[in-house]
């Protein structure tokens, strides 16, 4: 469970360490960087909480069914 716990804590913690890197005035296709990088995490925090959800014993998977 420690480790679908970690998993599913990684998107939360990497965008915002991102946000003090990203924070520039630099655009990438009229979009700004911040907004690409929150966007890309929104994009793939789903697949982290999928993986969190895989890493689950199947006895607590079961149960939260």
């Amino acid at each position: 469970m420690r480790r679908s716990l970690l998993v599913g804590f990684i998107p939360y913690v990497i965008m915002l360490i991102g946000i003090p890197f990203f924070n520039k005035s630099v655009n990438v296709g009229g979009i700004p960087l911040l907004g690409l990088w929150i966007g890309a995490w929104v994009v793939l925090t789903p697949a982290f909480l999928a993986l969190a959800a895989r890493l689950l014993p199947r006895a607590e998977r079961e149960d939260s069914l």
